[in-house]
């Protein structure tokens, strides 16, 4: 354009390069209506294990005297991790997963 003195706006553009999911790692909320018996909590925590996650805080509370809400606050997980635990908990007919969210500040 005439009487422009600064640079086009695309002349400043880059090359955005994007994190690698296992490179993102954040802790994680997840909430799990789960049978209130025994062995429930070992068999989430067998799961979350097989992902090499390690939970940094663990609430079951009762609802009904069949089912119990688990909540489970994660230590710092990879995205790619976070999608493999999801579909591991979304496969086990005995639970189901209420929420996941990332957990922001500590």
């Amino acid at each position: 354009m005439k009487g422009q003195s600064a640079k086009a706006f695309n002349e400043y553009s880059r090359e955005l390069v994007l994190a690698k999911p296992e490179d993102v790692k954040s802790n994680y909320y997840f909430s799990i209506l789960a049978p209130d018996s025994k062995g429930q909590v070992l068999h989430l925590a067998e799961i979350f294990n097989a992902e090499d996650i390690s939970f940094k805080q663990i609430l079951q509370e009762g609802t009904d005297g069949e089912k119990a809400r688990v909540v489970i606050i994660t230590h710092a997980v990879s995205k790619t991790q976070l999608e493999n635990v999801t579909a591991k908990l979304k496969e086990v007919a005995e639970f189901d997963l209420l929420n996941t969210f990332k957990v922001l500040g500590d």
